[in-house]
């Protein structure tokens, strides 16, 4: 509906200024019009509807092969200038160089590259001369290393988020509390394990080992586990997390564990998840609140044998229905149709003065001659 309004009011104009011009604006200038109307208002409206559904999310895999190869040379230069001269019809002659031949520095370059086991081309470095020392990156890549790669996916829980997270306003009470929702760094890897307020006992270790799970079952469940340990006593802030995180990736399990004061405690325990698998939440929520005393390993355990068997990826297909409701902003969609209808005043009142095509067209409407 909302589109229909953005054209509804321009193309009116058009088509009335069109009608009253009494032959000053002809079909071609119209249709000129209507052009510049669909594109104004359908390519920002396109990118403001992909924008608000483009989403990434983690797939989790290990470095199954790094190799050196060579490459034809990347280093061109000119070995040989050609001369190209021209007269004009008053006998001046004028000229100008061109290359005729190019050469290269070697025969070959060498190029350095690593692949993950989900196909993944996650380290390149190409066109260097043979004389090049192996990269620092590329020596430390590992064969069996575990990796996070983004990937672009359609999410349409993004575009309409109010549909489907009904509890809604919680994210400022615990503002300064909610992390950002992990990327990518160093090319492939991720930060798993998370500490608000908190630092857990070898945290490196932790998020290591969590990287390890990720490798181990990310690509055969289809799943991106992260952990967050908080010093936070209401579990409201599971809610919180939700709408600030909008339920997470598709593929996302995340595991949140309040504590007390103590940072030792268990407070309470909850996922967040889009997965079809309820039964998951509750063990894993349950196993959690029975270890009483927060052990990083052991929990992480914990996290591995319920995803290892009760973890179950959901289509993000399922929700396509959702982008019937997707829209852009109000704001948006308030500035997109003044622009328009400036636009085609400009063009309405640009035709009427001026006469850009040959009049030898005409149309005829009551009248109006060809």
């Amino acid at each position: 509906m909302s589109l229909f309004l953005l054209l509804f009011i321009p193309i009116v104009l058009a088509v009335g200024a069109f009608l009253l011009s009494k032959g000053k604006i002809d079909l071609r200038e119209l249709a000129v019009q209507l052009g510049v109307t669909l594109l104004i208002v359908l390519v920002p409206y396109g990118i403001a509807l992909y924008s608000k559904t483009s989403d990434t999310e983690i797939w989790n895999g290990v470095i199954a092969s790094k190799d050196k190869s060579t490459q034809h040379c990347c280093h061109p230069y000119c070995c040989q200038t050609c001369e190209s001269c021209t007269t004009d019809s008053k006998g001046n002659r004028s000229c100008h160089s061109y290359c005729c031949r190019t050469c290269y520095y070697h025969s070959n370059d060498v190029r350095w590259d690593a692949y993950s086991s989900n196909g993944e081309h996650v380290y390149s470095d190409s066109c260097n001369s043979p004389s090049t020392s192996e990269p620092p990156r590329y020596t430390v890549i590992r064969i069996g290393e575990p990796t996070a790669v983004e990937h672009s996916y359609t999410n349409y829980i993004k575009g309409a988020p109010d549909t489907l997270l009904r509890r809604t306003g919680q994210v400022e009470r615990f503002k300064s509390k909610i992390p950002p929702y992990p990327e990518v760094y160093d090319l492939y890897r991720a930060q798993r394990f998370i500490g608000v307020n908190v630092k857990p006992p070898d945290p490196v270790g932790l998020n290591d080992r969590l990287s390890e799970i990720n490798a181990k079952w990310g690509a055969k469940r289809k799943v991106n586990v992260t952990v967050i340990v908080v010093k936070e006593t209401d579990q409201m802030y599971l809610e919180a997390l939700k709408e600030a995180w909008i339920g997470g990736k598709i593929n996302d399990i995340v595991v949140v564990v309040g504590l007390y004061d103590d940072a030792e405690t268990i407070a309470w325990a909850g996922v967040v998840s889009w997965t079809p698998s309820e039964q998951i939440k509750v063990d894993l929520r349950n196993r959690i609140l029975d270890m009483e005393k927060f052990g990083g390993y052991r929990l992480l355990t914990v996290i591995e044998e319920e995803v290892s068997t009760k973890f179950e990826h959901r289509r993000i297909s399922e929700f396509e229905y959702l982008n019937a409701s997707i829209t852009p902003s109000s704001t948006f969609k308030l500035v997109l149709g003044i622009i328009v209808i400036l636009v085609n005043l400009g063009m309405i009142l640009f035709f009427w003065i001026n006469d850009p095509f040959d009049r030898t067209f005409r149309s005829s409407y009551n009248g109006f001659r060809y």
